[in-house]
């Protein structure tokens, strides 16, 4: 009767070592250990009360493989729940430092109203926002209400391919990329003069992993769409710069992996505390019938010259995404 009570946590047990063991052996090369990685801080979460549950009932060889769940938290996330490390040389109003204060927010295609969107906008008092899946709605309305606080923008509404850019500084230039030919979404690039320096924004939104048959060689899979390593690429070499995303896809997986090996650093990461999860903000249709966020899906990326000062998430305005949030500090003298 005892065995039955305890073969849930044994099955969990034997699941865990699995991925795990496969995680290490072969990667994200093996796509349902990709799968597996978006929900993997979830998963672990049991491991806790298990470890407690199992100390008390003198169960010593399944509380180590509990501690065991509890030693790969800590590993993948325990970072996110310590404090901040220092920055380099400049801090949050430091004299001869600039600080600047940026936003990603996924708009939702019209799910957040123009008009709560607006309100969460102007209180944020962010200086940089960059915005994916903006409406022509959501454009126009921006565009009207927001003149004195933003004098400088680039609006392109439009459905999920709609982007914007809101600025206190002076946009220098900026350009709509199309990059059909790499199979990625269009993402919008902007040099922004911030007092001096010219600092490269991309605001970008990536397409939405899979899980389905995609080819008759390999069959069901889930697959992401690789756009990191270019990314990077365009935002190290046009440094200092800072990338404003909805990358659709979690800190442990292929394509975050591909951002961080390309030279890009992760705000939150450095500056954030806890999971910082953005997504799904509201139940929308059958794939987001949850309506908690349960997953950090939204990023802001900066380049080795800038500073992370902190970070953290915004508030709701409607949309199915949170906005995520980083003040930014360099030297300027």
């Amino acid at each position: 009767m005892r065995w039955w009570l305890f073969l849930p946590a044994d099955i969990y047990f034997a699941g865990l070592g699995v991925y795990f063991g496969a995680r290490l052996a072969v990667g994200y090369r093996f796509w349902p250990v990709e799968l597996v990685s978006q929900f993997i801080h979830l998963l672990l979460l049991p491991a806790f009360p298990l470890l407690i549950m199992l100390l008390l009932s003198r169960h010593w060889l399944r509380a180590v493989a509990a501690g065991g769940g509890i030693l790969a938290f800590g590993w993948l996330f325990g970072g996110l729940f310590l404090p901040p490390a220092a920055t380099g040389s400049c801090n949050e109003g430091s004299a001869g430092c600039q600080t600047l204060t940026v936003m990603s927010y996924n708009a939702g295609s019209g799910l957040a109203e123009p008009a709560t969107l607006v309100d969460m906008l102007r209180n944020t008092e962010a200086d940089i926002i960059g915005l994916q899946e903006l409406s022509p709605r959501q454009a126009t309305y921006i565009r009207r209400e927001l003149a004195e606080e933003y004098p400088y923008r680039a609006l392109y509404g439009g459905t999920g391919a709609g982007r914007g850019l809101l600025s206190r500084y002076p946009i220098v230039e900026e350009e709509l990329v199309d990059v059909v030919w790499e199979h990625l979404p269009p993402y919008l690039e902007a040099t922004v003069d911030v007092e001096g320096t010219l600092l490269t924004v991309i605001v970008f939104r990536a397409h939405t992993p899979r899980l389905g048959v995609y080819t008759p060689k390999t069959g069901f899979a889930y697959y992401t769409w690789r756009s990191g390593d270019i990314l990077a690429e365009e935002a190290t070499t046009q440094a200092p710069a800072i990338l404003l995303t909805d990358f659709n896809t979690t800190d442990q997986s292929a394509e975050y992996g591909r951002l961080r090996a390309g030279g890009l650093r992760d705000a939150f990461r450095e500056g954030g505390r806890g999971f910082g999860f953005t997504f799904p903000a509201r139940a929308d249709g059958w794939r987001k019938l949850i309506g908690v966020p349960l997953l950090r899906i939204d990023y802001v990326w900066v380049t080795a010259d800038l500073e992370v000062a902190r970070a953290w998430v915004g508030p709701d305005a409607g949309s199915d995404h949170l906005p995520v949030l980083a003040t930014l500090v360099w030297q300027t003298e």
